[in-house]
């Protein structure tokens, strides 16, 4: 039997980790193909190859969007629309029964979905991280605020501001953000589209403010606040909230490894210092009197600038208290998830992505850790995802979280790899 064929647009690559075992399964009904960008894509970190080799008999094209700190120059916009045509030479993108793509915003991914795709393609939107929206504002909606009041005010979901932004006084800053502007609004969309594309790709409506205008046949999630927040955009039933296809085995047995997910990016010695304390006084806190009988590892986010700092400052507060583990950055979360019986750290979805990697495993959230980046609210982003929300400067688990609890309704989760079977 002929497969149908799937497309997958995601403008970041490492988002693609999460749908491994999701491939894995939709790979015997359907042929895919992967387009992503080169988005902070560095050769500096094996993420990439590794997450290739997890994905055969799957076509992947990287699309050089961006040129080097992620800055698109003029030279790097005309290599991507020659790029895209190029490939459409190797890809039957009319071919294709159904697409996948996290958003419609970006110009490589505007291309495929109006210009190359067929009308008759089944085009559904996919969230795969936890919510972007400004907390202030999502806090404001879960209270029973609309959306239309604050969307004007938005800026690509993250930032909000009331008033008119700032003028920047730099004149330096001030011409090259009005030489990004012109490159990408004058340039990119509407001149070398034309001359490449044959169409115009202009920004529309409410692309600077939600990423997204046109609305997608359905919107599929996988956060119980994406949830919440899509659903005042599209009709309730166009919204569907997913999970990931997973390969727990472990029970529950013999785990005496504590995992710490280090976001750590404040390079303040005396601010690392202080967050360090408080992660030892949560290890010591949990561990109480079995503290000999249990490992700490450690593993920083693929970004950390600095690791070997902080791997220093560990080792010195530590010293030989208790056991220690340092684990490489780029290791795949999923892979380990099951070595641990408690995992920690401070607001991220890498503690959403190891909860969902392993049935048997307890994960923390420290509201010490978050309070100066997002205050009060700082558990909205992760908001039932089945993580403690754990107030450590008062050695109890956040009693703040209650007020929203009345707020969950029970909503059930459907496994994205049948979903998308299903759809068509």
């Amino acid at each position: 039997m002929k497969k149908k064929k799937l497309l997958f647009c995601l403008n970041n690559f490492y988002m693609i980790k999460n749908y491994l075992h999701d491939l894995n399964k939709l790979k015997d009904k359907f042929d895919i193909t992967i387009l992503t960008s080169n988005n902070t894509l560095s050769t500096k970190y094996k993420i990439n190859k590794i997450t290739l080799k997890k994905i055969n008999n799957i076509k992947i094209f990287i699309i050089p969007y961006y040129g080097t700190d992620n800055k698109r120059s003029l030279f790097r916009i005309i290599y991507n629309h020659i790029y895209l045509l190029k490939i459409k030479k190797k890809i039957l993108f009319k071919d294709f029964e159904i697409c996948i793509s996290d958003n419609n915003f970006f110009i490589w991914q505007r291309i495929i979905l109006e210009n190359y795709l067929s009308k008759e393609c089944k085009k559904l939107g996919i969230t795969t991280g936890s919510i972007a929206l400004n907390l202030k504002v999502f806090k404001k909606i879960l209270q029973g605020q609309k959306l239309e009041r604050f969307l004007t005010k938005l800026h690509k979901l993250r930032i909000y501001s009331e008033n008119r932004r700032k003028k920047e006084k730099n004149l330096i800053k001030k011409f090259s953000n009005v030489k990004e502007r012109f490159l990408d609004i004058i340039v990119d969309r509407v001149i070398l589209s034309l001359l490449f594309q044959k169409k115009v790709f202009n920004y529309k409506t409410y692309d600077l403010n939600l990423m997204e205008t046109d609305k997608f046949e359905k919107k599929i999630v996988f956060y119980y606040s994406n949830y919440l927040f899509w659903k005042q955009i599209y009709n309730k039933n166009d919204v569907i909230l997913c999970k990931h296809e997973n390969n727990c085995i472990c029970n529950n047995s013999n785990k005496n490894k504590i995992l710490f997910l280090s976001s750590f990016m404040d390079e303040n010695f005396d601010e690392l210092s202080n967050q360090i304390d408080r992660v030892i006084n949560f290890f010591y806190t949990i561990n109480k009197n079995d503290i000999n009988k249990k490992e700490l590892h450690i593993k920083h986010h693929p970004m950390d600038k600095n690791i070997i700092k902080i791997n220093k400052i560990f080792k010195d507060k530590i010293k030989n208290k208790f056991k220690i583990k340092f684990i490489k950055s780029d290791v795949i979360l999923e892979n380990i998830s099951c070595n641990y019986k408690i995992a920690f750290g401070m607001l991220s979805t890498a503690l959403s992505d190891i909860k969902k990697s392993c049935k048997n495993i307890q994960v923390y959230c420290l509201k010490s850790l978050d309070m100066k980046s997002y205050g009060n609210d700082y558990f909205l982003k992760l908001l039932n995802e089945e993580i403690i929300f754990y107030d450590d400067l008062n050695n109890r688990n956040d009693i703040n979280v209650e007020k929203f609890t009345k707020k969950i309704k029970k909503i059930s989760r459907v496994n994205f790899s049948n979903y998308i079977i299903n759809y068509i």
